[in-house]
């Protein structure tokens, strides 16, 4: 299990488009966020990276914030949290707990207007920030994006990912995977 915490918002935009051709790939842009691991030695550790194991679903609260950020949810117990003001930690930044760094992330078309980025791999801050921990791997990180898609009816999106990932459409938190643990799967489809 690693450390990555991911947050997806869409902004959803009602309407077609038509006869045009589908791009080989797509990119969206996000932030990504280093945090020193809590089992390291440095000054500015995380309680909150890599500390505590367990599914730990809603986290946050099925809402965005006024600032389009995930909002903890303090009316239930989070084993794998070790408070509100470290979370609100993971999507802002704060220095010298975290540093940011610009990440584009890259989906192939595989056909039939369906994207795909499928990484097992996904260690985008090896050898930066805070540097590695262990097995020589930078796991301690979060990774926000914030896009728009255009609605098409039969729409659905799938994501895989092991520890705390969140999906947003209109604001409205349609996918939860939170908690530190292996990969683990949902879907939504927008039509529902």
């Amino acid at each position: 299990m690693n450390n990555f915490k991911y947050f997806i918002s869409f902004a959803l935009i009602l309407g077609l488009v038509h006869g045009q051709p589908f791009p080989a790939q797509l990119q969206l842009i996000g932030t990504l966020r280093d945090f020193a691991n809590w089992d390291t030695n440095n000054p500015v550790r995380h309680p909150d990276f890599n500390n505590k194991l367990g599914d730990d679903r809603n986290i946050v609260q099925i809402n965005l914030g006024m600032d389009d950020k995930p909002v903890y949810n303090s009316a239930i117990p989070h084993p794998t949290i070790n408070s509100a003001a470290s979370f609100n930690q993971w999507y802002r930044d704060v220095s010298p707990i975290n540093q940011n760094f610009p990440y584009t992330l890259t989906l192939n078309h595989i056909g039939n207007g369906v994207y795909s980025y499928d990484n097992p791999s996904f260690f985008p801050l090896d050898g930066q920030g805070f540097g590695n921990e262990d097995k020589g791997r930078n796991f301690g990180f979060t990774l926000e994006v914030h896009t728009k898609f255009t609605y098409k009816k039969g729409q659905n999106f799938a994501f895989r990912g092991d520890d705390d990932l969140w999906v947003f459409i209109n604001k409205k938190r349609v996918i939860d995977l939170g908690g530190v643990h292996g990969a683990m799967s949902q879907e939504v489809y927008v039509d529902e």
